[in-house]
């Protein structure tokens, strides 16, 4: 097979990803923007862009976050990871329970409000052009106060206990697979604070345990 059916090839498959993972609409767009330009769209199908406007907005990300902490990663689970600005301890309600309250200790890594408004772009970036597994779900929510922040648990029935962590910035909670199976997904959250706001800021992020 000669080079120019090999790259025809390889393209066709990127297509078939973005259909499978992605949408059709982006698939679409990216046999269009193909159509357009082949080298272009080979240039894509390489570097595992979907298409012209998912390439455009990488190169933005990218540059807005050269002053920041997230210059070196832009990718969503490394920047809930970083912890460059500094983090302090704070504690939070971890019972499930309205009338029973059960303090535990967590990190909350700091950010500038310039870092914080790039996280929302990396956020908005992974909501859009991320993997769409079924049942997956990113939101952000801001705390005036680190008191008043809420967490979110996996409950899968009265006898059936749940795994809860909290490993630095991030509580974690899952029913193994009873949770999937009774309808109920893990839960995550991983905790921020921003340094010129004083404010919180909370991911939340929900799955189907496999």
């Amino acid at each position: 097979m000669d080079n120019k059916n090999e790259d025809l090839l390889f393209c066709h498959d990127h297509s078939f990803y973005i259909r499978d993972h992605i949408s059709l609409a982006d698939a679409e767009k990216f046999d269009a923007d193909y159509m357009r330009s082949k080298i272009l769209g080979l240039y894509m199908a390489e570097r595992g862009y979907y298409h012209m406007d998912h390439l455009i907005d990488s190169i933005v990300l990218k540059a807005v976050a050269k002053d920041t902490i997230f210059r070196e990663n832009v990718s969503l689970f490394s920047a809930l990871d970083n912890s460059k600005r500094g983090r302090h301890t704070i504690q939070i309600n971890t019972s499930p329970y309205d009338d029973h309250t059960f303090l535990q200790d967590i990190d909350a890594y700091h950010l500038s409000f310039t870092d914080y408004q790039v996280f929302k772009r990396i956020l908005t970036m992974e909501q859009r052009y991320g993997s769409k597994e079924e049942g997956e779900k990113f939101e952000l929510v801001v705390y005036s106060e680190a008191k008043d922040i809420t967490l979110r648990h996996c409950y899968a029935g009265e006898y059936i206990g749940s795994n809860e962590s909290i490993f630095f910035n991030c509580y974690s909670e899952d029913c193994d697979t009873y949770g999937s199976t009774y309808g109920s997904k893990a839960q995550k959250a991983f905790l921020f604070w921003i340094e010129d706001t004083n404010e919180y800021v909370v991911v939340y992020f929900s799955y189907w345990y496999r």
